[in-house]
């Protein structure tokens, strides 16, 4: 019609979506991988700060919920039993009769080390450090340098 419109952001938006598409449509479905690999990548950056490998991740959540799971019916029980007079004939208990027992404290991951060593042994691994190899060459019988790296042959310019 030739009438001027004035522009606003829903204007500007509408038209390049309908000149441009293709670059809309790209542009959409890289906002929405960059949301998905930003958390895949935030998720494996806490589960390798925290020393454990996916699988592992699921079963200390299994684990974690088993074990609240007996704290609370420990705590119902020991509540429970609190209250009554003892009833027994004075024979021996089997465990049933005991109720739920204690599940203790908590099961801690023996390999986490903190976050910081955490991320830096996923960056240098503890094989590849220094000592690592030193002990490895050892083990072979191997005389090791000083500083523990292996020395690289240097190549001899050849005199004319």
């Amino acid at each position: 019609t030739g009438e001027e419109v004035r522009a606003d952001k829903f204007v500007v938006a509408h038209y390049l979506s309908m000149r441009h598409f293709e670059m809309c449509s790209v542009l959409l479905l890289m906002g929405v991988m960059s949301i998905m690999l930003g958390a895949f990548l935030g998720f494996h950056l806490y589960i390798a700060s925290r020393n454990v490998t996916t699988n592992e991740f699921f079963k200390w959540r299994d684990v974690r919920g088993w074990h609240r799971m007996e704290r609370e019916e420990y705590e119902r029980a020991k509540a429970v039993g609190e209250g009554r007079a003892d009833q027994s004939c004075g024979g021996g208990k089997s465990e049933a009769e005991d109720g739920p027992s204690d599940p203790g404290p908590m099961p801690v991951n023996i390999y986490d080390k903190g976050m910081v060593e955490n991320l830096w042994e996923v960056i240098l691994p503890l094989s590849c450090r220094n000592e690592a190899q030193a002990r490895f060459a050892a083990s072979l019988g191997r005389r090791v340098p000083d500083d523990g790296r292996r020395k690289r042959k240097s190549a001899k310019p050849k005199s004319s």
